[in-house]
């Protein structure tokens, strides 16, 4: 899911301390599997969210869409007025 084995080792990691650390909330109504598929695919879902974020509040988006902003014409007017 998360396409970079460093970080999905570091989920898996995770997970299994969340699963031991849950260990007697577990209520047997499903099996150790799916409950154990469950807590990593919310840990990955919930990697992969903050990635997005991290990543468009990245310098170089952030510095691409200002590169942007001081191409448009009322910037073009104010050089000029200067």
């Amino acid at each position: 899911m998360v396409r970079d084995p460093d970080d999905a080792a570091d989920i898996c990691q995770d997970a299994f301390v969340k699963a031991y650390r849950a260990l007697r909330r577990f209520r047997e109504d499903s099996t150790v599997y799916t409950w154990l598929y469950r807590i990593t695919s919310n840990l990955c879902v919930n990697y992969l969210r903050r990635k997005k974020i991290r990543d468009s509040l990245s310098y170089e988006n952030l510095a691409g869409w200002m590169g942007k902003r001081e191409a448009g014409p009322d910037r073009e007017m104010a050089r000029g007025e200067v």
